[in-house]
């Protein structure tokens, strides 16, 4: 009975993964055979037919917002609102597009990379119950918000189409293509951050052993040593994986919320101008359970790269906790223990500095403040306008 299971596990897993590429996702699927992420000339096919279909599609549907410009017994503010959306619109899912053509392969490899780190650090490391958990709600949470941020999309646009034929189905992928594009990242970070959290739980452990009342001896230190000088080794090549991740996706987070920072203003904009068409309930339903959720999502990537950045602080931290040993007797694990930590201070900085925009809770504190002051001046250029 259990060897069924496992099976059925498997082969729903595999159609998961064929799942991805009908979304236009990836030309990838990973073989639970062989291990190993493939693609095929029909798969490529297939990823690129159906964002294709997609983009010309939400092009067609779209067009109309062009014609607003032409108007002329509308406020100028809402006319070039009305004109922008259409770019607004468009621009993301043909930028997800071009980048998936280009970096999916070298995506594939990022994960590939960072199963084996999986495999050797939590073969070797003691699970924690307490990571995984915190670990587990994170996810959970970016999960939940994506599927409602979905869902919502598909009760408004249940009175945009009359039918739901396979146009519509493609209308609605390709306008989530980029926010399940950057799912991607963020899981990938999730994984990183389980990882570096492993890693200080490993050197606190280290650490309370080697302070316990039996002392440090030769043979100890010599262990802790070279235990530290591994875990830099894997600390080492998860933070490439996290270079390449920022450099991959930065651009794309950027203009993501570039965006979606300016579709937020204009909405809650336009909402204010027209409350008198709408009643509460309206404004609540279709309004507000639009742009609130993408307000969170951005929230919860954004704590995710401020814990990230604490995993190094508090790796410093654990490792201070060496330095009161004899700096004579036991030169080689406090030396091993300063460059380690003057790494972490490197990484940490690089860390804040990288990509177009930095991301964390501050990060998101500024732009809620930058996105209510976009809203004041829309709304003092329209009055000004009348």
């Amino acid at each position: 009975m259990r060897q069924r299971l496992e099976v059925i596990k498997r082969n729903c897993k595999q159609i998961g993964q064929y799942f991805l590429i009908l979304m236009g996702l990836t030309s990838y699927w990973y073989d639970h055979k062989s291990a190993h992420f493939k693609r095929n000339l029909l798969t490529r096919l297939v990823f690129v037919a159906v964002n294709v279909a997609g983009i010309v599609f939400l092009i067609y549907e779209n067009k109309h917002a062009l014609r607003v410009f032409t108007l002329k017994d509308i406020n100028p503010i809402m006319r070039y609102m009305g004109t922008s959306r259409f770019f607004f619109v468009i621009l993301p899912p043909m930028y997800t597009f071009g980048q998936i053509c280009l970096f999916d392969g070298k995506f594939m490899e990022i994960k590939r990379k960072l199963q084996s780190f999986e495999l050797k650090c939590l073969g070797k490391f003691l699970r924690c119950k307490q990571i995984e958990r915190n670990v587990a709600y994170i996810y959970l949470f970016k999960c939940v918000t994506i599927a409602f941020m979905f869902f919502i999309t598909v009760f408004l646009y249940t009175n945009f189409f009359a039918t739901w034929l396979p146009s519509t189905i493609l209308y609605l992928n390709i306008i989530y293509l980029s926010k399940f594009w950057t799912f991607y990242y963020f899981h990938v970070m999730a994984k990183l951050y389980r990882l570096f959290y492993y890693i200080d739980n490993q050197i606190q452990e280290m650490a309370q052993n080697v302070q316990s009342p039996q002392g440090l001896n030769r043979k100890i230190e010599h262990h802790a040593y070279m235990e530290i000088f591994w875990i830099r080794q894997q600390h080492f090549g998860l933070c490439r994986i996290l270079d390449e991740l920022q450099t991959m996706f930065k651009w794309q987070i950027f203009l993501n919320r570039l965006v979606s920072f300016n579709t937020i203003g204009m909405h809650v904009y336009y909402t204010i101008f027209n409350t008198s068409k709408f009643d509460i309930g309206t404004i609540i339903i279709y309004d507000v359970a639009d742009y609130v959720p993408s307000i969170l999502d951005f929230y919860l990537t954004d704590n995710l790269c401020h814990l990230t950045k604490n995993c190094f602080r508090d790796l410093q931290e654990s490792l201070s906790e060496f330095n009161g040993m004899d700096q004579q007797q036991h030169s080689r694990l406090n030396r091993e223990c300063d460059v380690f930590s003057l790494y972490l201070h490197c990484r940490k900085l690089n860390f804040e500095l990288s990509g177009p925009l930095s991301m964390n809770r501050r990060t998101w504190f500024v732009m809620m403040t930058a996105m209510v002051s976009c809203i004041i001046i829309f709304s003092q250029a329209h009055i000004s306008a009348e």
